[in-house]
């Protein structure tokens, strides 16, 4: 599909718009996108809580209610959750990662399209410190 480029939020209308976003943010930076899935069900619709100063994010979801924390990280204790500018808190999620020379990830970008309104926003996007990073890739 194509995203829609209007003031003042981009709107995607399928999950796989949320790429197109990442690519469009990060002005091509971004070489590894990652959707995320419910490993219990399959679904991918989710309530998303971030904590972006500790670098991590958890997902709890909306099918099976199971949670799961993203990109390192240990609990829902510490987190803010994601609400779209409509009130959504609902959401599909993909994070994009940028690739440093030496093949190690760089940099995080975590993506949610809102299920109410369709509102691609970039939620979350931080350095990757420790090593080895490309674990985080399974931790989407």
């Amino acid at each position: 599909m194509v995203i829609e480029r209007r003031s003042p939020w981009w709107r995607g209308s399928v999950s796989s718009d949320l790429a197109e976003f990442l690519v469009a943010f990060s002005h091509g930076q971004v070489s590894e996108i990652v959707p995320a899935r419910c490993d219990g069900c399959g679904d991918s619709v989710f309530v998303v809580g971030i904590d972006d100063d500790n670098g991590y994010a958890v997902r709890r979801c909306a099918g099976c209610d199971r949670p799961w924390v993203m990109l390192a990280g240990t609990d829902w204790a510490e987190v803010q959750r994601a609400v779209c500018p409509c009130g959504g808190e609902l959401f599909e999620v993909a994070a994009g990662f940028t690739e440093r020379v030496d093949g190690e990830l760089g940099w995080v970008y975590l993506a949610l399209r809102c299920t109410t309104d369709d509102a691609l926003g970039l939620y979350g996007d931080w350095r990757i410190t420790a090593r080895p990073t490309r674990k985080l890739l399974d931790l989407v």
